[in-house]
């Protein structure tokens, strides 16, 4: 296996998605996007057309000052982002352009490159049956260019992705309060794996990113052939899509539904996303729904 692509412009478009609209003074959506982290509120100033994001406005004290008036915000302590990425062998999978280890690369390291650039820490662990490759959090740009390094190597992606054993090592490894991203196809979650989000999000700001090939969800409706493969006995079979198409999407479906709900029910976040789409938009949109929520 080669090294894993990684589309450099993707990386840059998130950037500037989230960075757009920022104005002079304005906090950015990245830094509003955790609850209680990375800002607090200063007070009031007076609020200028062409240098200010509208959404800062309180309308209240506006009110009550007859002039429109915006919250400023300081910066705290920075903060420590943890990412955790499933490099277990389905993520070799992909029926498209993009196996679904490349594309959740391109994810990992566009959020890093936002997080660096602003100042705060990165940390990172490659897991399948254990940790491959671990890092601790680290700032500046360095540690963008190890990330990469280390995310694109193809001799980390083997084994089978063990949940359990990726929780402990959270627990063992970052600190309480930490934010900490969970990037996986989330494909074979065995055991108490609900009871583990649980215990992660009473510790952390967890957010769970699905990444999914269409074929991990969908068959082809035409009658066609399709190997299937176990990633974890090693074992193939050759079908008719369309004697197994209803039973494998309804239990697909299932299956992604019962991981983002545990995530939900936590009270943390979770974004699903499909190697054959960009994810700059659901991503952003997450970014915005949460600033919004905490706003």
């Amino acid at each position: 296996m080669s090294r894993l692509y990684v589309d450099i412009r993707n990386i840059l478009n998130l950037d500037i998605s989230i960075k757009s609209p920022v104005k002079a003074g304005a906090m950015g959506r990245y830094k509003s996007v955790f609850k209680g982290k990375g800002i607090e509120f200063d007070g009031f100033r007076a609020y200028s057309e062409n240098d200010d994001d509208a959404s800062l406005i309180d309308w209240k004290a506006s009110i009550r000052a007859n002039e429109m008036l915006i919250r400023e915000f300081v910066e705290e302590r920075n903060m420590n982002i943890f990412f955790l990425v499933d490099v277990g062998s389905t993520m070799k999978f992909g029926s498209g352009n993009k196996l679904k280890g490349e594309y959740a690369a391109e994810v990992a390291l566009s959020l890093a490159h936002v997080i660096l650039q602003s100042g705060d820490s990165v940390g990172f662990c490659l897991f399948a049956d254990d940790a491959k490759c671990k890092y601790p959090f680290v700032n500046g740009p360095k540690q963008f260019y190890i990330f990469a390094e280390s995310i694109t190597n193809p001799r980390y992606y083997n084994g089978n992705f063990n949940f359990k054993k990726a929780s402990d090592f959270l627990f063992s490894f970052a600190r309480k309060s930490d934010i900490v991203f969970i990037i996986s196809d989330f494909i074979s979650m065995k055991g108490n794996w609900k009871d583990s989000i649980e215990m992660l999000a009473g510790k952390y700001d967890i957010i769970g990113i699905m990444v999914r090939d269409v074929r991990d969800s969908k068959m082809p409706s035409k009658g066609e052939l399709v190997t299937m493969e176990d990633p974890y006995a090693n074992r193939q079979v050759t079908v008719n899509s369309d004697a197994i198409k209803k039973d494998y999407e309804d239990f697909t479906r299932r299956q992604e539904n019962n991981v983002e709900k545990a995530f939900l029910k936590a009270g943390r976040g979770f974004i699903k996303l499909y190697t054959n789409q960009s994810f700059i938009e659901p991503v952003t949109n997450f970014f915005n729904m949460r600033n919004r929520r905490w706003r």
